[in-house]
């Protein structure tokens, strides 16, 4: 159950993130628009997004030298193309790892990882650090949320200012109204012909009622914008509605819940094909595969609750492809809090899918259905037991020298 579940999730996010890339392509929302700051940017040769070189960035940046410089410098590959003096056909290309300015998000999420885990072995030595941490973090979200009461006011000024900036204004907007639609119909393709048709393939039965049901689960998903939060609504629908093992659910939801993002692996690719666009930059296969395998590996390691590093996310793939100091990110951010509802919709549903698919593909290998999971009496003797299965247990007429174990309802005969 666990390969065919880890399998699943692996096989939808890399679907998610081709079909957000390939729509990213075929609809081609964001054509260039023409301004000075964008052609100067798009005639930048400085470093080609080789698939080699921007995976080895990755790579080298996941490990920083110094992790206060990693806040504000990162290492890349520059290429510098000149031709030989033999000829001028030659073409030679002298590569270099050289330092930019820009936040290192790989590295500080690699050295956030491995610190957090070497602080949760060390118990009791550690709770000083980790108080110092909660409590310092506990004053940097008081100052955000003073930021946060000054949002709307701020994000409206950036746009307007970006709205000046541009040579096409209402070109801009009509370019948003597309990317929209293009999401908005990947996820329809999403929820309504993808795992419908993979349910019917492999599960062999109506799709629709599965759907209907789990309505509850879509509309709290939607309301809350977090996975986690969804996650009890999400279990109710799959175990009272649709009747699925609870060995299944109980497994599959919860690891869903943490690794499966459906809605980030798909928008996070389209996001940043569309920028690219819009900047007059055109991405070739190896700088979409590389953003399309970062977008999977960085939402593996998301969070499951509420606006979870989204805008960090889309810089991070977004530098990887080699696109550096995006100009209408803002863009994105006035619509994250809408999209960000729909990306959740679907990685609940997602995970509901993929807990009827394990379910049908490992059902030899279950315990019964919930119904004939009876659980033991009260604790005895400080012991508690674990669910024992009890169905069709004939009665047995009393005998004095026959007790009847209370833990698994076995008959134990006295000499």
């Amino acid at each position: 159950m666990v390969a065919v579940t880890i399998g699943f999730f692996l096989a939808l996010s890399t679907m998610s993130a081709i079909m957000g890339a390939s729509a990213g392509h075929l609809v081609h929302p964001g054509r260039k628009i023409t301004s000075g700051d964008i052609q100067s940017q798009s005639t930048m040769s400085g470093r080609r997004g080789v698939i080699l070189d921007s995976m080895l960035d990755l790579l080298r940046n996941a490990i920083p030298g110094n992790i206060i410089e990693a806040t504000f410098t990162k290492e890349f590959t520059h290429v510098e193309v000149a031709n030989s003096s033999d000829s001028s056909e030659n073409i030679i290309y002298k590569k270099s790892i050289q330092k930019k300015s820009g936040v290192n998000f790989m590295g500080l999420l690699c050295f956030s990882i491995l610190f957090g885990c070497a602080l949760a072995t060390l118990g009791e030595k550690g709770e000083a650090l980790h108080q110092t941490i909660d409590q310092l973090n506990a004053v940097v979200m008081k100052i955000m949320h003073y930021f946060l009461k000054l949002l709307p006011l701020g994000m409206f000024f950036w746009m307007f200012r970006e709205g000046l900036e541009s040579a096409a204004p209402m070109q801009l907007l009509e370019y948003m109204g597309v990317f929209l639609g293009t999401a908005m119909g990947c996820i329809a393709f999403h929820q309504f012909i993808l795992l419908p048709l993979l349910y019917l393939a492999i599960v062999r039965k109506n799709p629709i009622p599965y759907h209907i049901n789990l309505l509850p689960a879509i509309l709290t998903a939607f309301g809350t914008a977090s996975s986690a939060a969804t996650l009890p609504a999400t279990v109710r629908c799959a175990e009272e509605s649709n009747k699925l093992n609870r060995c299944v659910t109980r497994f599959v939801l919860p690891l869903g819940m943490v690794v499966h993002m459906n809605g980030g692996t798909f928008y996070i690719p389209l996001s940043a094909v569309f920028l690219a666009q819009l900047e007059g930059i055109s991405l070739g296969m190896p700088e979409t595969l590389v953003i399309c395998v970062t977008a999977v590996l960085l939402f593996i390691a998301a969070p499951a609750t509420a606006s979870g590093g989204n805008p960090v996310y889309l810089l991070t793939v977004l530098a990887a492809a080699g696109i550096n100091k995006p100009q209408f990110i803002s863009l994105f951010l006035s619509m994250e809090w809408l999209m960000e509802r729909f990306r959740t919709v679907m990685n609940v549903v997602a995970d509901s899918y993929v807990a009827a698919f394990v379910e049908k593909i490992c059902a030899k290998r279950l315990p019964l259905d919930n119904d004939d999971i009876e659980y033991a009496n009260p604790v005895l003797d400080g012991y508690n037991p674990s669910p024992v299965v009890v169905k069709d247990v004939p009665p047995q007429p009393p005998s004095s020298n026959v007790n009847i174990c209370r833990c698994c309802g076995s008959r134990i005969e006295v000499a």
